[in-house]
């Protein structure tokens, strides 16, 4: 027969009182700083000046509405590449009309007055071979006004067909400046956006911090309340109990003591 029990004690070490005060003060203002509000950190992004704002207008009416400068010269060069000005030169007809006047002023004061001159000292205004001078003096004449007109014409044409040409191969160059007012306009919206984006970053931060906030607050008041637990602790240990036999043969029963024992473990 045997039997037995065992005991177990509990033991309890707790932290020196005023290690426990300090801790009951160091739990209270860790409450305190979780309870603390939350507060959004400061705005660390800056907006567009009134300068930045003008300038990005200015340069989107630009690129929206291009240069007077540029839109002049591209009607010019469009009309240059078109023949618009083949035979549109108002200043032609005035140049042609000076050359051919210089020449019958020539005619008029020289040639006619020495073509008279002949004729008296030949005693006859009918001599046949006069005549025949002066005919073909007239036809000279003719003949130089239309070549001066026919010369001072071509030129013109020819200039302008020069000029034609040219304007062929500037042709691509104004057209590109359509693409410059394009990439400047995307610059000043690329600029803009980067404005916003940084806002939008700062209120994204604020979400994260308005997130974590109350996690944050529970941490201190849980860490606090761990620290505290740190310096009381509480140990429990089990040791084996005195055996029935062993008080039995100790002496320590009575008679009926023992019978009842006896009783119980026959069962």
């Amino acid at each position: 027969m045997s039997g037995g029990s065992q005991q177990t004690q509990t033991s309890i070490s707790s932290a020196p009182p005023w290690v426990q005060d300090a801790g009951a003060d160091y739990l209270g203002r860790a409450r305190d700083v979780a309870n603390v509000g939350y507060t959004p950190s400061p705005n660390q992004t800056v907006g567009p000046n009134a300068a930045q704002n003008t300038a990005w207008q200015a340069v989107q009416n630009r690129a929206l509405n291009g240069s007077p400068v540029q839109s002049a010269a591209n009607s010019t060069l469009t009309n240059t590449i078109n023949g618009g000005f083949l035979g549109g030169n108002p200043y032609l007809d005035s140049m042609v009309d000076k050359a051919q006047g210089d020449v019958v002023r020539n005619y008029n004061n020289v040639v006619r007055p020495g073509q008279d001159a002949a004729m008296i000292r030949s005693g006859s205004f009918g001599n046949s071979g006069l005549q025949q001078q002066t005919q073909d003096s007239d036809k000279t004449l003719q003949d130089s006004l239309g070549n001066i007109s026919t010369q001072l014409r071509g030129q013109n044409y020819a200039q302008e067909r020069q000029n034609q040409q040219s304007a062929l191969s500037m042709a691509p160059t104004f057209a590109n400046q359509d693409y410059t007012d394009a990439n400047q306009l995307l610059q000043a919206g690329n600029q803009q956006q980067q404005f916003s984006q940084n806002a939008a970053n700062q209120n994204y931060n604020w979400w994260q911090e308005a997130q974590q906030y109350p996690t944050s607050r529970l941490n201190v008041l849980g860490n606090a309340i761990g620290t505290v637990q740190g310096n009381s602790r509480t140990q429990t240990s089990t040791t084996p109990g005195t055996s029935t036999a062993a008080s039995i043969v100790g002496g320590g029963l009575t008679a009926a003591q023992i019978g009842s024992l006896l009783g119980m473990f026959g069962k």
